[in-house]
């Protein structure tokens, strides 16, 4: 005998991945002032991912809507989170890590906290696109 069930698969997928929203206040306001947009440029389906899963990740943990930019060439105010490879965006690209992220190899990456113009941001840099995805996935794990 079958019978049918209801699952509502958006939040079972938010639950798996932790994506519920910070409870400690100091913790949420510091996350908050601190990320205040993402940038993320780059097309390929797992470049997309990432995009994909930092945006749902940071809206979801900081309970808000962070603007996801995909194509600018400026950073507008302080707290960019930016993702990438060197070819894909020019921010990374212009911080020059390229033996770090040769040495991290095709999976590593690197996350830092850097000034690009003089505007303080957040970096998830990686050698490939794979290395970008990954770097996602451990960044936000980080905040939780």
């Amino acid at each position: 005998m079958f019978r049918k069930i209801n699952i509502d698969y958006n939040r079972q997928y938010r639950v798996w991945l932790r994506y519920e929203p910070i409870t400690e206040q100091k913790v949420l306001g510091e996350y908050r002032k601190s990320i205040s947009s993402i940038i993320a440029h780059g097309d390929s389906q797992t470049l997309q991912t990432a995009k994909k899963e930092i945006s749902n990740g940071i809206n979801g943990l900081l309970n808000k809507e962070v603007p996801l930019i995909e194509k600018t060439n400026k950073i507008e105010k302080q707290g960019a989170l930016i993702i990438g490879t060197p070819p894909t965006s020019k921010f990374i690209k212009g911080i020059d890590r390229k033996a770090e992220l040769q040495q991290a190899g095709k999976e590593g990456f690197i996350i830092e906290s850097t000034r690009i113009n003089n505007t303080p941001a957040t970096v998830i840099m990686a050698y490939t696109d794979i290395g970008v995805l990954y770097g996602v996935y451990h960044f936000l794990r980080m905040l939780q």
